[in-house]
């Protein structure tokens, strides 16, 4: 335990009391004014990169290794037949969707079509992250965890 007796005998701390009024917003301005004076500076920054899973560093061997897998001559012709099964699956929906608005709505002179225009990007649909045996993501491990992982991709 500290010995208070020493420590105000080390210190010699004097006080002063001084009267004014906190009421108004100027004494207020002026006492945060002349406080700020004897508060420390400092500033928050970055030291280090966070290092997560979803950088570049990370993911771009991640990329290269999802599009290597979806260029193989096995895997091609299989995104092709699930490209047209939801092609199909998803124009049927959209027509049945505009005979029964043409039901609704026979003074419309809107024709409406279903158009399956965009080609599906199936390099984005992969999405890894890291995780540890109990589920930790690598993002919520420390800094030297995630350097360890960063350095073994290389």
């Amino acid at each position: 335990m500290w010995n208070q007796a020493k420590i105000v005998k080390c210190h010699k701390i004097k006080y002063t009391k001084i009267e004014g009024s906190l009421d108004n917003e100027d004494n207020r301005k002026k006492i945060w004014a002349n406080l700020k004076k004897y508060l420390p500076l400092y500033s928050l920054f970055f030291v280090d990169n966070p290092l997560n899973d979803q950088d570049s560093d990370v993911q771009d061997p991640m990329k290269k290794i999802i599009k290597e897998v979806l260029s193989r001559d096995v895997i091609t012709p299989l995104l092709d037949k699930l490209k047209e099964a939801v092609k199909v699956a998803s124009t049927s929906m959209a027509e049945k969707t505009i005979e029964k608005f043409n039901e609704l709505d026979t003074v419309s002179s809107e024709t409406l079509c279903s158009e399956f225009s965009k080609e599906p990007s199936w390099n984005s649909i992969f999405k890894l992250s890291l995780e540890d045996d109990r589920g930790i993501p690598l993002n919520k491990r420390g800094s030297g965890m995630r350097r360890l992982v960063l350095l073994s991709f290389f």
